[in-house]
């Protein structure tokens, strides 16, 4: 309680909720940065390597996609409630996405856990650092050119979320 005294002593309290202190949460934020991981099918096995310096692997960071502010640290996670991933093919069969043990998986078949399903996995850290390794080619549009420099860009934002310690917790816009 908040009491106040005048000059010569005389007090009354404050009554309740007379003076208040508002501390308002932060959340994270997206930033204005985009991050692109580029993989070559060139490079898997019967691909015509081509010497680009293109691998089916790229390891990176996404940590610079998100400020997370002063509820220090914040965490990174694939989630797919409610997001739907691009529409995709590989040999003409479907491509599904399953997150297992925080890897996001691109697969056909039944079973994501099938090493001989997978399409392409993107293992990702809570602090943001992440692997995306091609296993499989990806069935591009008829509609493209077709020659050696058609690229499919696959925007995966949507299945991230970044949470602070506290947790408020925010999805990564599409990018």
């Amino acid at each position: 309680a908040i009491t106040v005294t005048d000059k010569d002593n005389d007090q009354i309290r404050l009554d309740a909720g007379s003076f208040t202190v508002k501390i308002e949460d932060d959340i994270p934020a997206q930033a204005t940065a985009t991050v692109v991981a580029n993989v070559d099918e060139d490079e898997l096995t019967n691909g015509i390597t081509d010497g680009d310096l293109e691998l089916t692997t790229q390891s990176g960071s996404i940590a610079g996609l998100a400020s997370v502010g002063a509820d220090q640290p914040g965490t990174f996670a694939f989630d797919l409630t409610g997001v739907t991933l691009p529409v995709l093919a590989s040999g003409g069969a479907a491509v599904s996405y399953a997150v297992v043990g925080g890897t996001l998986i691109a697969y056909t078949g039944a079973n994501p856990a099938t090493v001989a399903n997978q399409v392409f996995t993107v293992s990702l850290t809570s602090g943001g650092a992440y692997t995306v390794t091609l296993l499989k080619p990806v069935d591009h549009p008829t509609d493209s050119p077709i020659n050696d420099d058609q690229d499919l860009t696959i925007d995966l934002s949507g299945a991230i979320t970044v949470t602070d310690k506290d947790n408020d917790q925010i999805r990564l816009d599409a990018g």
